[in-house]
């Protein structure tokens, strides 16, 4: 299901991208859609939690996963954009890959220290400490 979801949230932001280069935003809205540092953000957030959903699935030893959905979604979007408007793919779109891996980092690391928190501490005689 969450696989499914993943590849959902993947397609949705493709179609957004593609969306949003068709429609003319009125106003502050189109001002907000044109802002390159609202663009950061947005690929942060879109691409965070593309991250955060393949986390559920991917094991601690297999968190390339999450690099490799979060690349190759990222990858498809900007082709997507580029064969669609007519351009090259270029530093832009470079800029805009790594700012989508660096979402997937973030969620990996936020992710380990979540769980290394969780995890009782052991005494050194391997019974959990007390509080």
């Amino acid at each position: 299901m969450t696989r499914t979801l993943a590849a959902a949230w993947a397609a949705a932001i493709t179609a957004g991208a593609i969306a949003l280069h068709y429609l003319r935003l009125p106003g502050r809205l189109g001002d907000l859609a044109a802002n390159e540092p609202a663009h950061v953000v947005a690929h942060l957030l879109l691409y965070g939690t593309l991250a955060a959903l393949v986390c559920t699935w991917a094991r601690d030893r297999q968190q390339w996963q999450v690099f490799a959905v979060v690349g190759v979604a990222g990858l498809v979007q900007e082709a997507c954009q580029t064969v669609l408007f007519g351009s090259a793919m270029g530093r832009h779109e470079a800029f805009d890959l790594s700012v989508d891996l660096a979402a997937a980092a973030l969620v990996v690391v936020a992710r380990r220290a979540w769980l290394a928190a969780r995890r009782p501490v052991r005494g050194s005689d391997g019974a959990p400490s007390a509080p």
